[in-house]
């Protein structure tokens, strides 16, 4: 049974094979200060995965890797859910925080020709953060939640160019919720 369970993710192989495989660079600019966002897909059919990294100038960063399903998987409709885990930490003037994340997405995008339109909910959940924290008595703990909505234009055959908004809010809707803007661009391969 043990090997037969290790062997689930070869079954994934021949879907992999014909997979599509893009890179998105973007500068973003958050209340603080500037910074940038790194991350990769691969998809194939109805599987996704997905690397992200976001980082700012002020000291802060989040990366998380996501895996899910798109129900549709088309260019005029997009309907996925996926799962992530990953990390979160800031070291802002005298204290520092870190936390692992851990949590799922859901996403509606829709598409007419060149142009895209996608919106995703993001939805995690931080453990506790003392073993990781310097300095914070209220680091955040708990829910993570985003918002994003990007439009994007297709300029080249395997190039897209976009700009997003992002709302992040480490405890939903209180004072530390943020707007960021980004400007990008996505290759596929």
């Amino acid at each position: 049974m043990r090997r037969s369970l290790l062997l689930l993710p070869l079954l994934a192989l021949p879907t992999l094979a014909h997979a599509d495989a893009s890179v998105e660079l973007s500068a973003m600019a958050y209340p603080w200060g500037p910074g940038t966002a790194l991350g990769g897909s691969l998809s194939s059919d109805h599987l996704y995965g997905a690397l992200e990294a976001r980082g700012a100038w002020g000291g802060s960063w989040f990366s998380r890797v996501t895996g899910g399903v798109d129900a549709f998987s088309s260019d005029k409709l997009d309907l996925f859910a996926g799962v992530f885990v990953g990390g979160a930490a800031a070291w802002p003037d005298d204290m520092a925080w870190g936390s692992a994340l851990v949590g799922y997405e859901l996403g509606l995008g829709l598409g007419a020709g060149p142009i895209k339109a996608r919106y995703r909910h993001i939805h995690g959940l931080r453990p506790a953060a003392d073993a990781l924290s310097w300095g914070c008595e209220t680091c955040p703990t708990g829910p993570w939640y985003e918002e994003q909505f990007r439009l994007s234009a297709k300029v080249a055959p395997k190039l897209s160019i976009f700009g997003e908004v992002l709302w992040q809010d480490p405890c939903r809707y209180d004072s530390d919720t943020y707007r960021a803007y980004g400007l990008g661009g996505v290759l596929g391969f």
